[in-house]
């Protein structure tokens, strides 16, 4: 089968839709379609899931797929096949590029089930019968994929215990793609909730870390705090976006709702102390409580000693500094009505290191850490958390107007040799805020590719 030539989705977009395949004579009521429906409906509702009864006829099971595959964000979209819905998964994953995990699949079913030619009967209602006729071989073979052209877009979990299909033609043909091989174990994957967790973590949907939490995040109409926003919706906060620019604030808003997250937008001023009073029980107002802050605004008006001007320093250090003293101090007496909260900073490398030509921006971020510092000691008693994040180079806009070869100079300091990704700053951001991080106080975490080594 001669596939077009695809525009890929990328591999960073956070999954929102899964599509399930059951294998032959299977249905939407197999353990393991059932399993995962089931932890997604606790886990994260907000995925939209589907999982269709496949037709007996390889060409008709097809078309449902791609029907199904047609109303949905490909770039969002996993694909879980089991068996030949292993096979189906592969070829629609190969046909749209989205992403796909294999549960023992089916290598050459065209050759596999001539052997079942004639009627048969549903594995969960033996009552119920359907024929498999000689044609819908040759069906299967029209939708056969060749080599797989993107094996990083796969997960193949395969037990070497399958009594049915042979587990290592199955690891050849997905060689180069991500694998799991299991000792033991059988056809059905009878023990797959022990290899759940490799399909969760493959597809980026572990358990929600910040369910049911409350975020208020400064500075996120782009950059590190729009990425900070969409991963804190992602892990099942309800998110308040606040920034300066309304017409940005609410696209960070809608793709924060597309993951299925309550969002809320609020144009405020963090050196303005009122307004940010107001932003605050706006936020406590919608929500009820306040469980994260996330201090991030800033911004950058570089010169050298010798040439920073007064107005120059005094911009960077209202917002940078004390504009975090005016949000830290506003949400203050909610988090300590609820005994509980977590107040993060961001500081920099340049706060730790200094840097040429940033008088105030280095200042500002040096007074961050000791804001964390300070703050950690006084509310740790009370049951809040207080850190800060130190980022190194990040591509945002902030980096946009720098000169190609101070770049280079700029990436040539970093031993991972590239610039840091909003993403991963804000990963460090969702760590810090959840439970996991529920010793962390005080601390100021480098995410920075390793300068300082």
């Amino acid at each position: 089968m001669t596939l077009p030539a695809l525009t890929l989705p990328a591999l960073d977009q956070p999954i929102t839709h899964v599509l399930y395949l059951h294998g032959f004579r299977s249905s939407p009521l197999s353990t393991k379609a059932r399993q995962v429906a089931a932890w997604f409906a606790r886990e994260r509702p907000s995925i939209v899931w589907a999982c269709p009864q496949l037709p007996p006829s390889p060409r008709a099971a097809f078309a449902v797929i791609q029907a199904q595959l047609a109303q949905w964000p490909l770039e969002r979209t996993a694909i879980i096949g089991s068996s030949l819905g292993g096979f189906y998964a592969t070829a629609a994953a190969e046909a749209k590029g989205c992403r796909a995990v294999l549960l023992n699949p089916a290598v050459d079913p065209a050759r596999d089930l001539s052997r079942h030619i004639g009627e048969q009967s549903f594995f969960h209602s033996p009552q119920e019968r359907f024929e498999f006729r000689a044609e819908f071989v040759d069906e299967l073979r029209a939708i056969t994929p060749g080599q797989l052209t993107h094996p990083e877009r796969y997960l193949a979990v395969i037990a070497k215990g399958d009594e049915v299909l042979d587990w290592r033609e199955m690891s050849a043909r997905y060689a180069g793609c991500e694998q799991r091989l299991i000792d033991g174990s059988d056809h059905g994957l009878s023990d797959f909730e022990r290899h759940f967790p490799t399909v969760l973590h493959f597809l980026n949907l572990h358990a929600m870390r910040l369910k049911d939490k409350v975020a208020l995040i400064t500075g996120a109409a782009q950059g590190i705090g729009a990425a900070t926003a969409r991963k804190f919706a992602q892990e099942g906060a309800a998110v308040a976006v606040c920034d300066l620019r309304a017409e940005a604030i609410h696209r960070v808003v809608d793709e924060c709702r597309a993951l299925g997250a309550q969002a809320e937008g609020y144009v405020v001023d963090v050196t303005d102390r009122a307004a940010v009073d107001a932003t605050v029980a706006a936020v406590k107002q919608r929500f009820g409580r306040i469980d994260v802050l996330v201090n991030n605004a800033g911004i950058t008006q570089d010169a050298r000693l010798q040439k920073m001007s007064l107005a120059q320093f005094d911009a960077v250090i209202d917002v940078n500094l004390r504009g975090v003293f005016h949000c830290a101090q506003a949400v203050l007496d909610t988090m300590l009505e609820q005994g509980s909260g977590v107040i993060l900073n961001a500081s920099s490398v340049v706060g730790i290191y200094g840097n040429y030509g940033q008088t105030n921006y280095a200042a500002a971020k040096f007074g961050v850490i000791g804001f964390t510092k300070t703050w950690s000691r006084e509310l740790g008693p009370k049951g809040l958390r207080v850190n800060a994040v130190a980022p190194g180079f990040v591509a945002t806009p902030i980096l946009e107007g720098l000169p190609e070869k101070l770049m280079q100079k700029v990436i040539s300091q970093v031993p991972l040799h590239r610039l840091g990704r909003p993403e991963e700053i804000a990963n460090a951001y969702a760590f810090l805020a959840s439970d996991e991080a529920s010793y962390i106080n005080g601390a100021v975490l480098e995410v920075s590719g390793g300068m300082s080594v």
